[in-house]
């Protein structure tokens, strides 16, 4: 039986058979942001990034210029994919100026929640306005509570592991994936409207799609 990760995989695989490459690594991206995922299947994500990015010639090697980075995450996905990668991969201490305009100005909601993520995990400390879902904010990154130990979080996951880690633990990992999924759509707020019932019964439709 498929599940989250095998579907995954099997999607991701198809957009590079058919040189759909930026949509295979705007998907890789997306995964390898997620703040828990398989060992396996990271493994798996991490090589195919590595084919389609760093092992390609120069023109797809890691920027180390942030005027570069801004410009590519203005391009196509793959241009994206390298310029948060390269980010990733990068002290951003003296960049932050930089940042604040990136998550000002771009479009992209993921783009930012990732800028997000790598500043909060790099413990940066700075203001910045963005726009995510449509709505202005104004942030401290300092000051943000990481969503994925939030209570509302805990309470969530430790009701799935009481419901199903005795007898369907496969099940117990796909639908934490699957709320780290959901949880990331608010991201780096806390959506308080996820409900226990939503996310089993997105897990199973996940299992069905196989």
């Amino acid at each position: 039986m498929n599940n989250y990760y095998e579907i995954a995989l099997k999607e991701i695989k198809e957009h590079i058979s058919e040189s759909r490459e930026s949509e295979a690594l705007r998907m890789i991206s997306e995964e390898l942001s997620m703040p828990y995922i398989p060992q396996d299947f990271k493994n798996e994500l991490e090589v195919l990034r590595d084919a389609l990015v760093v092992n390609k010639p120069n023109s797809m090697a890691f920027f180390t210029n942030i005027d570069d980075i801004k410009e590519a995450l203005n391009g196509d996905d793959a241009m994206r994919s390298k310029a948060l990668l390269s980010l990733e991969n990068m002290n951003l201490r003296p960049y932050v100026e930089d940042l604040v305009d990136i998550l000002r100005n771009h479009e992209d909601d993921f783009v930012k929640r990732v800028i997000l993520m790598i500043s909060m995990d790099q413990e940066l400390s700075y203001d910045a306005f963005l726009v995510l879902n449509g709505m202005p904010h104004s942030l401290n990154i300092s000051e943000i509570e990481d969503p994925f130990q939030s209570e509302h979080y805990i309470n969530l996951y430790q009701s799935l592991i009481d419901t199903f880690e005795s007898y369907d633990p496969s099940f117990l990992v796909l639908a934490q994936e699957v709320l780290n999924l959901a949880m990331m759509d608010a991201y780096p707020f806390v959506d308080m409207h996820i409900q226990v019932d939503d996310i089993i019964e997105k897990t199973q439709h996940y299992l069905n799609q196989g």
